[in-house]
């Protein structure tokens, strides 16, 4: 794995447990599921082309509640 894909999961796995204790705190008995996804160019981080980005530019979390719960 990369240092790219370490991050994702790592944001991915923060959310979901915060997300997780946050539904517990409240008594809601749910499974949170959350997959997180990025825009990277490792041309720019590899620095292969110095018009190109380094970093991520966008991230995105996904967040899949299921359980008796409303909107």
């Amino acid at each position: 794995a990369c240092s790219g894909d370490l991050l994702l999961g790592a944001l991915a796995a923060c959310s979901q447990l915060t997300a997780q204790a946050v539904a517990e705190s409240f008594g809601v008995d749910a499974d949170v599921e959350v997959e997180a996804s990025g825009d990277l160019d490792l041309r720019g981080t590899m620095g292969v082309d110095d018009e190109a980005p380094v970093g991520f530019k966008d991230l995105r979390l996904d967040v899949a509640v299921d359980g008796d719960v409303d909107e």
